[in-house]
């Protein structure tokens, strides 16, 4: 499976989450995001950059990672052919893409 490319986040910002510890959908758990702080506010990143990649953010690590979810959820119902991220997470989660 080809790899989505994502932005570096220097260690520094990056955040450890177990995913699994948090009630979270099934697709969160498996596409393991990146959660990172920046410009005073947690951030949850799928993709190569803050404009184009699905992100989401709040007030502490969790509930960036809960406006991820939500931005998933609206990204995989707009479901635009070109874009790249949602064609990434739907092979990573077997969905149909056609």
């Amino acid at each position: 499976m080809d790899l989505m490319q994502q932005l570096n986040i220097s260690s520094e910002k990056k955040i450890i989450v177990d995913f699994a510890d948090w009630p979270l959908t099934t697709a969160t758990q498996r596409l393991e995001s990146t959660v990172f702080w920046h410009l005073d506010n947690y951030n949850c990143l799928l993709g190569p950059d803050m404009e184009n990649g699905i992100l989401g953010s709040g007030e502490s690590p969790y509930h960036a990672v809960l406006d991820w979810e939500q931005t998933l959820h609206d990204r995989l119902a707009a479901s635009r052919p070109d874009d790249e991220d949602v064609l990434h997470v739907k092979k990573v989660l077997d969905l149909n893409c056609g």
